[in-house]
């Protein structure tokens, strides 16, 4: 399997970027990890969680080499993605995450928190994003029901598996860009429209720059070759 990725994470209008991505890229064993997590809002220290999260994760990867990828082997990495967040100093802080795992054409796509996965698959133009983890309190506030808050058992993600084809786009971001557009048809047709993943980029930033009210960061991944 043969990729192309690219990514950004800026800070936008905001004072400092809670947002963090990272990658593991393991072509001996046709492997590749992707992850990007958002320092959640309401919690301190935002900026250190999401770092946290990220560099766990990869490590965990790393030192997991030889090991297929699987439902258990990214519960296993959040688990001690969470151990290595609780020994942080306490402050309540939290973040959401989103992943992609893949190997020999299949994409395992976990997350948790509104932090999204966009999959553009070019058989039949499907398109397919991963559902926000989001609740309403009694009062009608808003809030992230699943993520990796310390003192809190939330940070199990959601797992799906998709078949990847050539010329499929993944683009993972923080809520920061996604709310940059009106709706996720228009995420879709960029996708679907625009086949050079630096074009996309530039579209992607050239809109984050205009309509940002937040940190906003994406992983955009291209299947050149299956």
């Amino acid at each position: 399997m043969i990729i192309q990725y690219r990514t950004f994470s800026e800070c936008g209008p905001r004072y400092k970027n809670e947002d963090y991505v990272g990658s593991v890229l393991m072509p001996e064993q046709q492997q590749a990890m992707f992850v990007l997590c958002d320092g959640m809002g309401g919690h301190r220290s935002g900026d250190i969680a999401s770092q946290t999260i990220v560099k766990s994760i990869c490590n965990y990867w790393r030192g997991n080499s030889r090991r297929e990828d699987c439902d258990e082997k990214i519960v296993d990495a959040c688990n001690e993605a969470k151990r290595s967040l609780e020994k942080c100093p306490k402050v309540e802080m939290g973040t959401t995450m989103v992943m992609a795992c893949l190997e020999n054409g299949i994409a395992l796509i976990a997350h948790c928190g509104d932090s999204r996965c966009y999959h553009f698959h070019t058989w039949g133009l499907q398109h397919w994003h991963t559902t926000d983890h989001r609740a309403i309190t009694a009062e009608g506030w808003g809030y992230v029901s699943k993520g990796f808050v310390q003192g809190e058992e939330t940070h199990i993600p959601e797992i799906n598996e998709y078949v990847l084809s050539t010329g499929d786009y993944l683009l993972l971001c923080s809520d920061g860009l996604y709310k940059c557009f009106d709706n996720d048809e228009e995420i879709e047709q960029l996708l679907e429209c625009i086949t050079d993943i630096d074009e996309l980029e530039a579209t992607l930033i050239d809109r984050c720059k205009r309509n940002a009210r937040d940190n906003y960061s994406a992983i955009i991944i291209k299947i050149v070759q299956i």
